[in-house]
């Protein structure tokens, strides 16, 4: 199965300050940064998916079990131009949930 497109999330260094998680070990901090941004990634797929019609989304899942992540994230570029952005608003999105799940 290709790999997903996954740009690097932009807020990851100080989110563990946030998180009360900054003096966590290198492994610890490392197992949490990969759980957000599956989270982040899952959350973008969805967008992208449902911003495709049916014959898109039925390539798209071809494209996803069959190439390498370039082509994906080719096809993607062209049918979803801000594809990318999705990756900041999303992180963002998750961030401050975060930061409200940890102030109740």
């Amino acid at each position: 199965m290709a790999d997903t497109p996954s740009p690097t999330i932009p807020f990851e260094e100080d989110l563990f300050v946030v998180l009360g998680a900054q003096n966590s070990s290198e492994d610890e901090k490392a197992i949490l940064l990969a759980r957000m941004i599956e989270i982040v990634q899952t959350r973008v797929m969805e967008k992208i998916y449902n911003a495709l019609t049916e014959q898109e989304r039925e390539e798209f899942m071809r494209l996803l079990e069959s190439t390498d992540s370039d082509d994906v994230n080719t096809y993607v570029s062209q049918r979803v131009p801000n594809f990318q952005n999705l990756y900041e608003e999303e992180g963002r999105i998750l961030r401050q949930e975060l930061i409200v799940k940890l102030a109740k």
